[in-house]
């Protein structure tokens, strides 16, 4: 992996989560191709290089598919090239890949790029290439072949997600997935839309499109009865927005008090999207955490982000949160356009302000696609197109570009960890966090990250 948005010590305690978008796919193939299907995860299981080629090796694949995030393509091409020496076809998806499709298509050991959603394109893909036809009509799709680079047609947001089997969780152990923010384990994370219509200038998940579409609040109830029966009962939504239909949120916390299930879930919510109505609804059926973006604590920054909330909105969610019970994690960023340490210091007084129960400072990183690179592009913020770049040649140390306007990249990470130290070190913080401790598995975890979080 390259360069973390995060230090270190809070990396390193996050837990693990499954790999929702293979879990996805493999289940589309299930339901609509003719292959059998295997996942790895490497992470989870806590396979090294040696490990992973082996498993890869037993398996004997026919077609190898890979997430491709841009922090992970160094990782990436080392999967790629176990598997070519097994004589098996690379596919590689995810965001990095529907970003730079010729890009990643042209590179050694990819054989096949596919952008967009992959429920049904790869089943088709996996069609073509067992019957040795040409992929040309597959949506999303890119190749190589004799030094030329083609593409399929443009994909298109898949509309009806509630005719998407749910998740194969089945086809992993599901006890190796927890969280350090979670009450029990496992966990498993979980999406009721897709789609964010917002405008912020940082979003980087352009593979699930603008278009916001959303499931039903009957499937989504049905996918947590699934994974009662699998032993999980904590789910971390990862949906852009829970809210952006505040009629379908209010609905799904009526169908599990419907269906009288004891799960516990936690939401992510524009600050603008939380009123008392929702917040008391989230908490009586089981919602535990609210995360809400906040960003900055600086009006003008607020504004050059195209957030479209301003700090008396977050003090108005912080507030309905507090008031049903629910705890927050309120996330910033360090390092936007504009940043001075007025505006950082802004930025940390009203996270002390606002008292959430945890806090995630991230050092902004102009992500690939994102308006905010497009931005620093057009101002020379960098020499060249260092994404670009990377995308024509992953290497394993390249250092994403930073918003070096007022700051070096050096400081910004400073002042990301002073931002983690000033908050979490706050003795009101921690009599705060130990009053809301309930059980000793969940003490034991909040210590374990304590302690990272003191060594920054």
């Amino acid at each position: 992996m390259i360069f973390s948005i995060l230090p270190e010590e809070v990396e390193s305690g996050r837990g693990a989560n499954p790999p929702l978008g293979l879990l996805y796919i493999a289940a589309a193939i299930r339901k609509f191709g003719r292959d059998e299907v295997e996942i790895i995860d490497a992470q989870a299981q806590d396979l090294d290089d040696a490990a992973l080629e082996r498993r890869i090796i037993a398996a004997k694949p026919h077609v190898v598919g890979v997430t491709a995030l841009s922090f992970t393509m160094p990782d990436v091409m080392a999967v790629c090239a176990m598997a070519k020496k097994t004589g098996a076809m690379t596919v590689l998806g995810g965001p990095h890949a529907h970003i730079y499709p010729e890009e990643t298509a042209r590179l050694e050991k990819v054989d096949y790029v596919l952008g967009g959603e992959g429920e049904y394109s790869f089943s088709a893909l996996l069609d073509s290439i067992r019957e040795n036809d040409t992929p040309g009509d597959v949506p999303g799709v890119a190749w190589t072949e004799n030094g030329k680079t083609y593409r399929g047609p443009e994909p298109d947001c898949i509309d009806s997600l509630d005719d998407i089997p749910f998740p194969a969780r089945d086809m992993l152990d599901v006890h190796r997935y927890t969280s350090v923010l979670a009450r029990t384990s496992p966990i498993t994370t979980m999406m009721s839309s897709r789609g964010c219509p917002f405008r912020c200038i940082f979003c980087d998940r352009p593979h699930l499109g603008r278009k916001f579409r959303a499931r039903s609040a009957a499937g989504v109830v049905d996918e947590m009865e699934q994974c009662l029966r699998l032993g999980i009962r904590e789910f971390l939504l990862y949906d852009d927005n829970f809210a952006t239909d505040h009629k379908r949120a209010m609905m799904i916390t009526e169908e599990i008090l419907r269906r009288d299930l004891r799960v516990i879930f936690d939401v992510r919510l524009r600050v603008t999207d939380l009123d008392d109505e929702l917040a008391v609804a989230l908490r009586r059926a089981g919602c535990d955490r609210v995360h809400l973006g906040v960003e900055s604590g600086d009006p003008d920054i607020l504004e050059g982000l195209r957030k479209g909330i301003t700090i008396d909105d977050a003090i108005r969610a912080f507030g309905c949160a507090r008031r049903a019970g629910i705890l927050t994690l309120a996330y910033f960023l360090i390092g936007s356009p504009g940043e001075t340490p007025d505006t950082v210091g802004r930025t940390i007084d009203l996270a002390r302000r606002l008292k959430p129960d945890y806090v995630h400072f991230s050092l902004l990183i102009p992500f690939p696609g994102t308006d905010l690179y497009k931005l620093g592009i057009e101002r020379n913020m960098w020499d060249g197109d260092p994404w670009l770049e990377f995308a024509r040649s992953p290497r394993a140390g390249f250092e994403p570009p930073v918003w070096e306007e007022n700051f070096s990249r050096a400081e910004l990470v400073k002042l990301t960890s002073e931002a983690y130290r000033t908050f979490y070190r706050d003795p009101a913080y921690l009599w705060r966090r130990l009053r809301r401790v309930r059980n000793v598995g969940e003490a034991l975890r909040q210590m374990k990250t304590g302690l990272r979080i003191l060594r920054i």
